[in-house]
């Protein structure tokens, strides 16, 4: 297990190279879920040794269980899904 988790890539750079932008709604959304299905499948098969492990959060600077990882994730998850609702509603308008 690490002692610190993985920073993230702040240049996006999976991002960039993925060029979401030329993608419909539709396929990024079913993307996002699929993403977001696949996270909680992972955290339901890891095993109870794995589930009480924690590891620093490299910007925090806190420790994170896995289901404090999850959570952390989900709200990061509908920031993203907030600001995909207002872009929608602009576009209705």
């Amino acid at each position: 297990m690490k002692e610190c988790l993985t920073m993230a890539d702040m240049s996006n750079t999976a991002t960039e190279k993925a060029d979401h932008n030329s993608e419909s709604l539709d396929n990024l959304l079913s993307d996002f879920n699929g993403s977001r299905n696949d996270l909680i499948t992972e955290y339901h098969n890891l095993s109870e040794e794995s589930l009480l492990h924690d590891s620093i959060h490299p910007r925090l600077k806190v420790r994170m269980k896995p289901v404090d990882l999850l959570f952390f994730v989900a709200e990061h998850d509908d920031h993203h899904l907030a600001g995909i609702q207002e872009i929608i509603r602009e576009l209705k308008k």
